[in-house]
């Protein structure tokens, strides 16, 4: 029986804990345990995003999990405000970002499917978009556009009312970035970048230099023993 153990929102197995090893492709349980770890134990992360500078205050981000990103492309605009955006604060006007991680298994209609991960940033405050994608793939980029616009129209009528014009946007995939050198990376890559982001801000979005293949696999060691050591803890 493959052991397993929740984590936040996560239910975590040892399947799931392989897949950090290198080699491995990422799936959407190793994207949503980064995510709850970001936001239950990264101190450092939890320092940048409060909203008074410390683990007290909300979150300034809003971080789906990839579940949450299908629920996007396949609610109504109404449902997506009702049971993703006003529930996790974007009502409110301290929240500034929503941080999406996407895959192209996203029309699948199934967890842990698809064959590469990027990154789409939304901010609430001035309704653009970013994307950080480590091969930039143009079919992503289209599914991100998609899926900024459903945020933008749904975040629209959050603050300013149904009936109000919500224009298109455009997402901005030329920012610095890192490019992969193998082909089973761009998840991690994407759980860095978001972290990286989370913790530095918006204004130094260009700095990823750090990013390098090593530096991916010595974080991929970092995850897995983050995610051997809950379950250990569990037993």
């Amino acid at each position: 029986m493959d052991e397993g153990y929740r984590y936040g929102d996560t239910f975590v197995r040892a399947g799931d804990r392989r897949l950090m090893k290198p080699g491995r492709w990422l799936n959407d349980v190793c994207i949503s345990f980064a995510i709850d770890y970001f936001q239950i134990e990264d101190e450092e992360v939890l320092h940048s995003i409060s909203t008074t500078g410390d683990e007290q205050g909300s979150s300034k981000i809003y971080f789906m999990t990839p579940s949450s990103v299908q629920m996007v492309l396949f609610f109504e605009s109404s449902d997506v405000e009702q049971v993703l955006l006003i529930p996790n604060g974007c009502a409110e006007h301290e929240k500034e970002y929503i941080f999406v991680p996407i895959n192209d298994g996203v029309f699948a209609m199934q967890a842990n499917a698809g064959s590469h991960w990027a990154l789409l940033v939304y901010s609430i405050r001035d309704g653009s978009a970013y994307m950080f994608d480590s091969i930039a793939s143009k079919p992503l980029q289209d599914l991100a556009t998609n899926v900024a616009n459903i945020l933008h129209k749904a975040v629209g009528n959050i603050r300013h009312g149904a009936s109000s014009v919500v224009s298109e946007i455009n997402v901005d995939a030329s920012q610095p970035y890192v490019t992969q050198t193998n082909s089973s990376d761009c998840g991690v890559y994407v759980i860095e970048a978001m972290r990286h982001i989370a913790v530095h801000g918006m204004s130094e979005i260009n700095g990823f230099e750090h990013m390098t293949p090593s530096y991916i696999k010595n974080r991929r060691d970092f995850w897995f023993d983050k995610m051997e050591r809950k379950l250990v803890k569990k037993k």
